[in-house]
Order: structure tokens, then C-alpha cells, then sequence
């Protein structure tokens, strides 16, 4: 359970990566003043979550009417207290308050997550293998056969964009079905496997068809010729 929450907290971060040591190439052409400062002060939130109190400074924020500025931040409250702590560490004034948040959304807040990076990493590989989904933010396909194809096939790429894990439940929902197709015609199996799970949903009042499913993927979704 420890090891998921770490990973699950350093995906909220946005210059340590889990890494052993500063990786300083990473950050060359990064203009965000000492990166090196961030990636450290992340990398002790994350192996101390659970051993450091930051009360103190949240009821400092809370106090001086600052920490309702980071209401919509996508950043923890116990990383921002650790980082304000630092701000203050470094010569910043009570009465200069104001200034920590401007300093915290153009400097740290400015990067994207870790979470955010590999999202639109996985997204990028993933898009090339729809037939539909081009990465549009509306369907082309609205009031066509094909607009719950577009759609499925986006919701498949934001699922394992988010995470590969769920590719492994959509690959469970198809077992070893449909193997000769995945191959043949280069179809995911877990998009199959999503395919299959809202055919059913769709389609089937009881047990699913395969053959029909099947048929549908061939001449419906691949638009193969009989």
C-alpha cells in the first residue's frame, strides 16, 4: 500500500520523477529558476508525507488569506505548505504573502505534472491506433453510424492514458476471443475488450453473441468487405 501511495504522490509532482539523483539534463532548457530546488523539495514530500506536519504552515496561509488563492490548484495542500515553509525559509515576509502565490503559480506550478507528461505521452502513441478518434475534441462523426465509434474509441484512449491498468481489465473482458482479428488487422485487444463490454451493454439483453460481435467488428467497426 506504501509503495502505491508514493506512486500516486510523485505523479502530482512536477520536477522528481523518482529518481536517485538530480537528473540535470533533464531540466537544461528548462528557464523556471533552480528546478534542482523543486525537484528536492518534492522529493522530501514525497518519502516524508507521512512523518512531517505542516500545520502549522496551512493555519499560517489560512491566517494571513492566502490559502484560498490555491482552491483550484492541482497541487497538494501539504506540498504547498512545505513549499511556503521554504519560501519563508529563503527571507519571504509575513506581509509579503501575496507574493508567495504569484511566486508559486509562475514558477512551480507553471510545469505540468508527471501525471499530466505521461498522459499526453501515452496519448500521443495510442491515437495512431483508432480508426476513428484523431485526437478531436468534437466528434466528426456526430449523426453517423460511426459517431459511438469516435466516442469509444476516445473514451479507450483517455482510460489508458490515464492508466495501463486499464487495459488490463478491458483485456479480461475479451479473454482470448478474437486473437486472429487483434493480429490480422492490428486492433488493440483491449479496445476489443471495451468494444465487447459496451456491445453487451448495447446490444444484449442476456449471454453475448460472439458470432454477431464478431461480425459486427469485421463489417461494422473495420468496414471489411464480404
Amino acid at each position: 500500500m506504501k509503495q502505491e501511495d508514493e506512486h500516486s504522490r510523485i505523479l502530482r509532482c512536477r520536477f522528481y520523477d523518482g529518481e536517485k539523483e538530480f537528473p540535470e539534463k533533464k531540466f537544461e532548457t528548462f528557464t523556471v529558476e533552480n528546478p534542482a530546488s523543486f525537484w528536492h523539495y518534492e522529493q522530501l514530500w514525497v518519502e516524508r508525507m507521512y512523518q512531517d506536519n505542516w500545520d502549522m504552515e496551512i493555519d499560517e496561509m489560512t491566517r494571513l488569506g492566502i490559502l484560498s488563492k490555491f482552491a483550484d490548484s492541482s497541487t497538494p495542500r501539504t506540498l504547498i505548505a512545505l513549499l511556503y515553509n521554504r519560501w519563508r525559509h529563503w527571507g519571504g515576509a509575513y506581509s509579503e504573502a501575496e507574493e508567495f502565490v504569484k511566486w508559486f503559480f509562475r514558477t512551480y506550478e507553471s510545469r505540468p505534472t508527471n501525471f499530466q507528461r505521461r498522459f499526453e505521452r501515452r496519448k500521443k502513441k495510442l491515437i495512431p491506433m483508432c480508426r476513428y478518434y484523431k485526437g478531436e475534441q468534437v466528434n466528426p462523426y456526430d449523426g453517423t453510424e460511426d459517431q459511438m465509434k469516435w466516442y469509444y474509441e476516445s473514451c479507450w484512449v483517455e482510460q489508458l492514458s490515464t492508466s495501463y491498468e486499464n487495459a488490463k481489465m478491458f483485456r479480461h473482458e475479451v479473454g482470448n476471443h478474437f486473437d486472429d482479428i487483434a493480429e490480422k488487422y492490428h486492433v488493440p485487444r483491449s479496445l476489443i475488450g471495451l468494444f465487447l463490454n459496451r456491445y453487451e451493454h448495447w446490444a444484449c439483453m442476456g449471454e453475448v453473441n460472439l458470432d454477431l460481435f464478431r461480425d459486427w467488428l469485421l463489417y461494422a467497426y473495420l468496414k471489411i468487405k464480404k
